[in-house]
């Protein structure tokens, strides 16, 4: 079971392909997340090194992808989560729906954590769409 911490939506002037593909590959993350200092291939595994200030400095990421939807499945760091993408064509381009869940098992205070995170989360997805508009 998941809890659902926070919902960002950002509509993009962009096309759906050009925002599919840029989500479904974690090794351009550097792009548009700045404190990510590496990404690692690994079988259909990416492993993420993040700067000195994040909560996960290490962590391994799985990615499903459904199309309209692509999941980030973040495991092995302090902090484990989904982060959910759900792309809509929309009259302007395409909007995306960011949704993150944590894994149950944590012990959290989710009332602290939730607008902090919705507010760094918010920033790299307006990062995102920079690049790809």
């Amino acid at each position: 079971m998941q809890k659902a911490v926070f919902t960002n939506i950002l509509d993009v002037t962009t096309s759906m392909t050009g925002i599919q593909a840029l989500l479904a590959d974690p090794r351009r993350l550097h792009e548009w997340v700045p404190d990510i200092q590496s990404v690692t291939a690994v079988a259909a595994q990416f492993q993420v090194t993040r700067g000195a200030g994040a909560l996960n400095k290490h962590e391994v990421i799985t990615v499903t992808n459904s199309g309209t939807m692509i999941t980030y499945h973040s495991r092995q760091g302090w902090l484990e989560y989904d982060l959910v993408f759900t792309l809509r064509q929309v009259t302007a381009g395409v909007q995306i729906q960011e949704d993150l869940y944590l894994l149950d098992e944590n012990n959290l205070p989710l009332s602290l954590l939730a607008p902090i995170a919705k507010h760094a989360f918010n920033v790299n997805l307006e990062r995102l769409a920079q690049i790809v508009a």
